[in-house]
């Protein structure tokens, strides 16, 4: 056999079958083949075996290279969550080597593949499961107490009279190229507290998400963000970053307790990032075979168009893989974007260089991202949204002076609903359900009602943009509904003033001062003081006569009798 060194890829002839490990050299380098390659001059056909340690450049042609006879393994088993791991699922950490075990079977009981024999009741993750395929009977089981990762805890004896051991740690294949694929329909909603993706960009169990945007647009805070707010049992984070001081970070978060990270470069080439794809799918599958739900987080996937190309095949197969189990992907370059809309993913999150160099957070481009919203609210939303996108062009070309009034006040409510409701600061990292729902009413009720109004008539409402704006502030603790829909009546009660309105700024003219004749100071008259906590004709007679010297009632019940009777309303 021989082997060509070439950045961590080996070409070499001999008796080898695809996805088999190997050894290399008289070191014993470890690879695996990857494929198998005819050429056209009828030359002796050859493998590909990657490497996915440093040690490939100490390779030499002319290095023997012998077949192992098995395919690449990884180990898995309790105590995992927590923990840090190469792309190998070795620890970078030490870890436990000792647990307490608690059987689940009896001598003599049927065992096939993910039966339940046994538990460490200590860990979350503790459950004990077969993870070979066969069919037998247990022929030894030990009772309860504490053993080494090494010792055997089960012996089962198949129909063939093989015998198969099982420790708490167990070796399964890293690829399985046969591997039946279940996609599931009818899934529920994954609410994230993010209000740009719970509106605009609906997810969803069991789908694809992809975060596409340039470097420093805030992919890993929204992958991260997703995380700690959503509550999935597991979160199998695969970072292909060889930042030691990245890696810090993510053990810094609250979803750590429930998370496996996996370092898909570390102690390892660059080569190895393609083995962080398929351990973060095996593990993800071995912890839904517990009956835990699973999110699966790779974070700088592909930096590059040209990374894509060479890791078309890998990609491809990860993305098959992940139909059943929910994978967001973190992308930089531009260019794939096309390739993941139209074939690959559900979900495509666009992000925007602009809104991230101002410091705006999530900074998830309005245009780009729009899907249909699950709740009525956001539905109508979305479409004032695409309004909004309308008018910008507009003004791009002919200026602001050249819209409509109502359009100039469309344009400039739009603008602060947006500030409200799709701008999340980063100490406001979770919005409750309930709490978005109160935003998008209060937005709704507020943008419908300003947008039917005169320029002249704003300042009656523009006391409330800044309560509108005080909404993102509401500490999600059970009582933000209660707020939100204290300010909803206020406003419903002040918006129901508006027949009198039209009054009030003619009254304020002299031509409208002149016409009351026994009325003095008459602006004064209809300032809020006045009207605020009135609940009869007869008690704002009384005001209005400790303020004026005289009064005419008959103008006061007119005006009064505008609303439809003679119970007031509160106006600002």
């Amino acid at each position: 056999m021989t082997a060509v060194r070439h950045e961590g890829i080996i070409e070499a002839t001999g008796k080898l079958r695809e996805h088999e490990i190997v050894n290399i050299g008289v070191n014993n380098i470890l690879g695996e083949v990857v494929k198998q390659c005819t050429p056209q001059n009828r030359k002796p056909e050859y493998f590909i075996i990657r490497i996915y340690t440093n040690d490939w450049k100490c390779i030499r042609v002319e290095d023997r290279v012998s077949s192992l006879g098995k395919s690449l393994e990884i180990p898995l088993g309790p105590a995992m969550l927590g923990k840090t791991f190469d792309a190998l699922l070795n620890p970078l950490a030490e870890t436990d080597k000792t647990f307490y075990f608690e059987p689940h079977l009896r001598f003599g009981d049927v065992v096939c593949e993910n039966t339940h024999f046994g538990n460490v009741p200590s860990k979350a993750d503790g459950k004990l499961i077969v993870l070979k395929e066969l069919e037998g009977r247990v022929t030894f089981i030990s009772s309860a107490g504490t053993y080494t990762t090494d010792d055997t805890l089960l012996i089962v004896e198949d129909s063939r009279q093989q015998v198969h051991q099982f420790s708490f740690m167990q070796s399964v294949k890293l690829r399985t190229p046969n591997e039946q694929v279940y996609s599931r329909k009818n899934t529920p909603r994954i609410y994230t507290g993010i209000r740009t993706i719970d509106i605009c960009t609906p997810i969803h169990m069991s789908q694809k998400i992809v975060l596409l945007g340039n470097q420093g647009t805030g992919k890993t805070s929204i992958a991260t963000t997703i995380c700690n707010n959503t509550s999935f049992d597991v979160i199998v984070y695969v970072t292909y970053t060889n930042s030691s001081s990245k890696i810090n970070q993510l053990t810094q978060h609250p979803f750590l307790q429930r998370a496996v990270i996996i370092a898909a470069t570390a102690n390892s080439a660059e080569k190895a990032k393609l083995l962080g794809e398929h351990t973060g799918y095996r593990v993800a599958k071995y912890f839904e075979k517990l009956g835990l739900f699973t999110l699966v987080v790779h974070d700088d996937l592909l930096r590059s168009l040209d990374d894509f190309k060479v890791h078309n095949y890998a990609i491809d197969h990860e993305f098959k893989m992940a139909q059943e189990i929910t994978t967001i992907f973190c992308v930089t370059d531009q260019d794939i974007r096309e390739y993941y809309w139209y074939q690959n993913n559900d979900v495509l999150i666009s992000l925007d260089q602009k809104m991230a160099q101002s410091r705006s957070f999530p900074a998830i481009s309005y245009n780009t991202n729009y899907r249909t919203s699950e709740y009525h609210d956001g539905k109508q939303l979305q479409q004032i949204f695409s309004y909004h996108n309308d008018l910008d062009e507009i003004i791009a070309l002919v200026g602001v002076e050249s819209l409509a009034d109502e359009d100039k006040v469309a344009h400039r409510t739009i603008k602060l609903v947006k500030e409200v409701l799709l701008e999340q600061d980063i100490s406001e990292p979770f919005c409750s359900e309930q709490k978005l729902l109160g935003m998008m009413r209060n937005l709704l009720y507020y943008y419908n009602f300003v947008k039917t109004l005169k320029e002249q008539h704003m300042h009656y409402v523009k006391n409330f943009e800044q309560e509108l704006l005080s909404q993102k502030l509401v500490v999600c603790d059970g009582t933000e509904e209660q707020i939100l829909s204290d300010l909803y009546d206020r406003m419903k009660q002040t918006f129901r003033m508006r027949p009198i309105w039209d009054d009030l700024e003619r009254i304020r003219t002299k031509e409208g001062t002149r016409e009351l004749q026994n009325m003095h100071q008459c602006s004064k008259f209809f300032d809020a003081t006045i009207f605020a906590n009135t609940n009869s004709l007869w008690e704002l007679e009384q005001k209005c006569i400790n303020v004026y010297d005289e009064v005419n009632p008959e103008v006061v019940k007119s005006l009064v009798n505008r609303l439809g009777g003679t119970e007031l309303e509160y106006l600002l």
